[in-house]
C-alpha cells in the first residue's frame, strides 16, 4: 500500500514487521499456508482502497455525464461512498442488507444496480483483489 493512505484519517493500515517470517510449510485446517493468510488483508485493504477511489472517480463522470457540475459531482460521489461505508460499519448491517433497503423492485436504484452486474462489477472488483494478492505472492517469493 502507497503512503498516501496512511494520509486519510479512516484508512486501513496494516504493519507487518520485516523480522516476522512465518514457516512456508505451516498450513491450516483448510490447507492454506499461514504465509498467504497474513498476506491477504494487505492485499485487501489496498486494493479497496484503489478501487473506492476509483468508484468515487466513476460516480463523478457519470454525474457530470448525465449533467452535474463537477464539483457538486464529485461531492455527491465522496460523500455516497463515504457514507454507506460509514453506515454499514455503525450499524454493523452487512453491506448486502442495507443494499436491499434502499432498492425498490423496477426502480431508479434497481436500474443502475442491473447495469452495474451486467457490466460485471463484482466480477471485476474479485478479480482485482486476486490480481493483487497473486501479484504479492509472487513479489514475495525469493
Amino acid at each position: 500500500m502507497s503512503g498516501l493512505s496512511v494520509q486519510a484519517p479512516r484508512a486501513v493500515v496494516l504493519i507487518r514487521p520485516h523480522c516476522f517470517r512465518p514457516n512456508p510449510h505451516t498450513r491450516d485446517d483448510n490447507g492454506f499456508q499461514a504465509h498467504d493468510q497474513r498476506r491477504t488483508p494487505e492485499q485487501v485493504a489496498a486494493a479497496a482502497y484503489a478501487e473506492a477511489t476509483r468508484l468515487a472517480e466513476a460516480l463523478t463522470e457519470a454525474g457530470v455525464r448525465e449533467g452535474l457540475g463537477t464539483e457538486v459531482a464529485r461531492a455527491l460521489a465522496l460523500e455516497t461512498v463515504y457514507g454507506a461505508g460509514r453506515l454499514a460499519r455503525e450499524t454493523g448491517e452487512h453491506p448486502a442488507i442495507l443494499r436491499e433497503r434502499v432498492t425498490s423492485p423496477g426502480g431508479t436504484t434497481s436500474a443502475g444496480l442491473a447495469a452495474l452486474e451486467s457490466g460485471g462489477f463484482r466480477a471485476a472488483l474479485l478479480a482485482a483483489v486476486r490480481a493483487a494478492t497473486q501479484r504479492s505472492r509472487e513479489l514475495g517469493k525469493p
